[in-house]
Formats: structure tokens, C-alpha cells, sequence
């Protein structure tokens, strides 16, 4: 039974690993592929520099990849322009589909995209965690330098876990930072650094922020940053609110948190200090732009919370017309999640895809076609198949339960009477197009230089950036 897994983040490895412990997969191989040179996706290029702890999931995920005979990897390679998903589906008896979503969300206001100042959370999450980049190719501004020299305020639209981790990165100081996997062209430009004040905004009210108690808890203790009072929390439609029984138990755990921090209570310690707010009932309309199109100032415009019996504070919004409120700045990052996108090959859409929902339709993990009957022997896990949503423990269930579909269509079905070619008819493909696949062995001796190289600057690593730094590493 020959198994194709395309991606290489949390879902892969999960469902790769749930496959591999079943009992019926003695005679499975499990080939996956990866568009980048290297494995780990979402843990390698997502999680937050500063948060260790959260990658050490990879040494589960390596002992899979290391260990298991059954288990290949094949970086470098890109499913949709180097090779289809109709050649898996040719060549192996399953395919799952776990690529993720890293599309981000947009605004949607006026010149988002063409405004010098403007980004979203994933150019800074990929920024400070190395994404890598091909320099023959396409120039260093395709991974964005965020040059944080230029302005003393950031507003990050967004209230949940990666606003904050943005927010958090771009307040703490270098030394604290110095010894983590940030790579050292990054720490140059955080050393630059003139970021005193950031606002974190949302569309919404304190009840329907969507971070996590242990995230926010972090971020009450920068040790060099402090919260400025939100004069929001002393109304009484949100004291009134914050006492209700409608509350759930996380967002008390939230109120809780910003009651007990310490905040700014004068002027002169504003003046002194680093600080951050949170800005509720504010959506962008407006971007305001110097002669040479960079940003200067947003302007938002003013939501009014409508009070519902039984019902939080701020769950329901209304816009106030003509009352706007201007923040002046020159970096503004958006942070309002991701959407998944189709394989396209040849500029097709190749595999069913919801357009609204931006997900492969699917039921348990098996896909859906137009006419929502199952695609045979076509899978998908995580992201790309529920939406971009959960950490990697949820993730994880999610996983299992597409590993457990593909097995129970195996044990239902009837043994194929034709062995598929697997790899065999893949590198081929590969060869007349000059990519040549990165193995797991290949990937031990990246991480091998990495480390070196880590060891060197007294880090864990100093990652690979640059893709010709992969070729030349490799020989």
C-alpha cells in the first residue's frame, strides 16, 4: 500500500504517524512531499521564535522520519508545478492533501496591497522565522525586511494568539531575543528598532478576543513594556458584563488577566516606557499616505457596541456614521487568519475546492466532489481540510480522524490487483525538469550545518535563508 502525503507541517506528520501505528500497515510506505527544502511547516516557519517549547514536536516528528523505514521525505518538491496530483493519484494507492492555509486574510480597504507600510502577521511570522527564499531568482524583498527604524508606533489589526505573538517580538529586547532561531540579518533590524508604542486593534469588544490566557499572561510580563488602561473597562456596560453568567470561562480568564496587570497611570511613565494597548471597536477604513505612498496614519472608524439581554457586551456592533479616530503610524500589520488555497496545475484548479468556506470539501477527511460524493482514494488533513483554526494539538485529533477514514476504506475495500509504481514513476517526472528531491538525509545534514552554524552566534541555529545555501551545502 503506497501512501502520498503532500505537506510536510503538524497534519502530515500526525496522519503520517497515526498510519504507521495501525495495525494493518505492515506492508504501507509512506512517501512525502514538500515544496520547501525543508520539513516541519507550520512548527518550523509558524510557531513563534520565542516559544521553544511549542517546536519540540519536531523531535516526535524526526523520530517518525529517522526511524521508520516505511517513511520517506522528498523536500524541493513543489505538487501542483513540478509534478500534478494526478500523477500521485497514477502512482499511489492514496493521497492526502495536508499543504495547509497560508493565504492571509485582507482588510479590504483601499491600496492594502500597493501601501509602504502595510503587511500582514504571516510576511512578519515568516520574517522572523526564516523563510527561506531562492537569491537567483527573485530578490530579498520577496520575504519582506520589515525596517522598524522608521516609526516609533505599530498598529496591528487583530486580536488573537499571532497579533499577539507580533506584538511581543516587536517589544522585547534583542537580548532576550538573541538566543533564539531568529536568523541574524532579523536581529540587525530589530536592533534598530524605535517601535515604543502598539496598538492592538479590533473590530469588536473585550468579550470576543480570541487570545489565549496563557499568550495574553505572557505579554502582561514584558519585562520593558507596559499595558495603557482602556477607559472602556470602567463603563458600565462592561463591568456590568464582565459580572454576567452569558461570560464564558475563558474570556473571565482574559478580564482577570488585564485586571491584575500593571498599566501606565501617568504621563511621564508613558512618556518613558514601551507600551501597548488594546483598542476595541475600531475597523480600518482608511489609508492615509505621504507623496511617495507610505503610510502615515489609519483612519478607523468608530463601531458602537448594542446592548443584547444575556449576551456580551460588544457581540453585537453597529457603525457610527462620520465618527472616525486617526492613529498616526508607519508600519501597520494585519492579523486576521489565513484561508487555504486550490492545487493549481497548468492554472487549473485540480482538486475540488470551496471557494466560500476556502477549504477542500470534504466529510471525516475524505474529499468531496462538485456533486459532494467521494473523490476515491483522495484525503486531506488539517488546515486545507477544517480551515485555518486550533493549534497543533487540535491538529492532531484532526489528523487521526482522517488517518482513520483511509483505513477504514482500506479494510472495507478490495485489494488492488495492480501494484502502483510509487516514487518509481515520480522521479522521472522529476529528472526531465532538473528538481532534485531532498531527502530526510539531506535535511539532517542541513540541520547538521544549521546548528553548527547556531553554536557559532550561541543559538540553537542560525537557519538556512537562502535556497542557494541549500545547493551549495548539499554539493
Amino acid at each position: 500500500m503506497k501512501i502520498a502525503i503532500v505537506g510536510s507541517g503538524p497534519a502530515a506528520f500526525y496522519t503520517a504517524q497515526h498510519l504507521l501505528k495501525a495495525k494493518i500497515a505492515t506492508g504501507f510506505s509512506i512517501d512525502m512531499f514538500e515544496k520547501l527544502p525543508m520539513p516541519y511547516g507550520l512548527v518550523r516557519f509558524g510557531i513563534a521564535p520565542d516559544h521553544a517549547d511549542a517546536k519540540k514536536v519536531i523531535n516526535k516528528f524526526n523520530t517518525i522520519a529517522s526511524e521508520d523505514p516505511r517513511f520517506r521525505f522528498f523536500g524541493n518538491v513543489n505538487v501542483g508545478r513540478d509534478i500534478s496530483v494526478a500523477a500521485l493519484q497514477s502512482n499511489y494507492d492514496k493521497v492526502i492533501l495536508a499543504y495547509g492555509a497560508e493565504k492571509p486574510r485582507l482588510l479590504g480597504i483601499q491600496n492594502e496591497t500597493s501601501t509602504k507600510g502595510v503587511y500582514s502577521a504571516h510576511d512578519f511570522v515568516k520574517w522572523v522565522n526564516g523563510y527561506p527564499y531562492d537569491s537567483t531568482i527573485s530578490s530579498r524583498s520577496e520575504i519582506a525586511d520589515f525596517d522598524l527604524s522608521k516609526t516609533d508606533t505599530v498598529v496591528i489589526v487583530g486580536q488573537g494568539n499571532v497579533a499577539l505573538d507580533v506584538a511581543r517580538l516587536l517589544l522585547s529586547s534583542v537580548d532576550d531575543l538573541k538566543h533564539t532561531d531568529i536568523p541574524d540579518n532579523v536581529l540587525s533590524w530589530l536592533h534598530m528598532s524605535r517601535i515604543k508604542r502598539v496598538h492592538l486593534v479590533g473590530r469588536r469588544g473585550p468579550f470576543q478576543m480570541a487570545f489565549s490566557a496563557k499568550e495574553l499572561r505572557e505579554m502582561t510580563k514584558l519585562p520593558n513594556a507596559t499595558m495603557l488602561a482602556n477607559p472602556i473597562l470602567s463603563q458600565e456596560p462592561f463591568v456590568n458584563s464582565s459580572s454576567s453568567t452569558s461570560l464564558d470561562r475563558s474570556h473571565k480568564r482574559l478580564m482577570e488577566i488585564i485586571h491584575n496587570s500593571p498599566k501606565i497611570n501617568s504621563q511621564l511613565e508613558f512618556e518613558q516606557k514601551k507600551i501597548w494597548s488594546l483598542d476595541w471597536f475600531l475597523k480600518p477604513h482608511k489609508l492615509l499616505c505621504t507623496n511617495e505612498n507610505s503610510l502615515k496614519a489609519i483612519q478607523f472608524l468608530q463601531m458602537k457596541p448594542i446592548e443584547i439581554p444575556n449576551l456580551p457586551f460588544g457581540s453585537k456592533i453597529e457603525e457610527i456614521n462620520n465618527n472616525f479616530q486617526n492613529i498616526e503610524t508607519g508600519l501597520l500589520i494585519s492579523s486576521l487568519g489565513y484561508n487555504g488555497e486550490p492545487i493549481k496545475h497548468n492554472n487549473n484548479t485540480v482538486v475540488p475546492f470551496d471557494n466560500s468556506k476556502n477549504i477542500i470539501p470534504n466529510i471525516n477527511g475524505r474529499v468531496l466532489d462538485e456533486d459532494m460524493r467521494t473523490v476515491p482514494d483522495l484525503y486531506v488533513s488539517g488546515w486545507i481540510k477544517r480551515g485555518a483554526v486550533g493549534v497543533v494539538a487540535a491538529t492532531m485529533h484532526d489528523a487521526i480522524e482522517t488517518a482513520e477514514s483511509l483505513l477504514q476504506d482500506i479494510e472495507a475495500g478490495s485489494p488492488e490487483s495492480k501494484q502502483k509504481a510509487g516514487f518509481h514513476a515520480i522521479q522521472p517526472l522529476l529528472n526531465s525538469i532538473n528538481v532534485r528531491p531532498i531527502t530526510y538525509a539531506d535535511w539532517k545534514v542541513l540541520d547538521s550545518f544549521e546548528r553548527t552554524e547556531g553554536i557559532k552566534r550561541g543559538k540553537e541555529r542560525e537557519k538556512i535563508i537562502d535556497i542557494q545555501i541549500v545547493k551549495k551545502v548539499l554539493g
